[in-house]
């Protein structure tokens, strides 16, 4: 996830402040700590985007050396174990809503299983 950060020094510039969201938006920022005060104030949201940060980045270390030393498989693929349940309840004419909900799964699993396009079973 890509996390940005705004600031302004004061609350008279708003409007800068909101550019600078809006162009964090458009690179593709899907979290944006904002704040308005001075550079020489403490920046509270600056400090918590970084804390995400490094906190991140060690998650990311921790599975990665799970994985080198094998302890870390990742999470079993719940759809594609039921890949029959699937292809049957298709064959009785269920659309991909009513499969997902039967099973349990996602209606977003069921399409790859049927290899078709996302609504043409509804």
């Amino acid at each position: 996830m890509l996390i940005g950060y705004s600031r302004t020094s004061t609350a008279d510039q708003q409007y800068g402040l909101d550019a600078q969201d809006r162009d964090l938006i458009a690179a593709g920022c899907e979290k944006i700590f904002s704040e308005q005060v001075s550079s020489v104030s403490k920046r509270e949201q600056l400090e918590a985007a970084w804390e995400r940060e490094v906190g991140r980045e060690s998650q990311i270390e921790d599975i990665r050396r799970a994985k080198i030393e094998g302890k870390y498989k990742g999470r079993q693929p719940t759809a594609r174990a039921k890949t029959g349940e699937v292809a049957a309840l298709h064959q009785q004419g269920n659309g991909a809503a009513a499969i997902a909900k039967h099973l349990g799964i996602s209606r977003a699993s069921v399409y790859p299983i049927l290899a078709v396009e996302p609504g043409q079973h509804e």
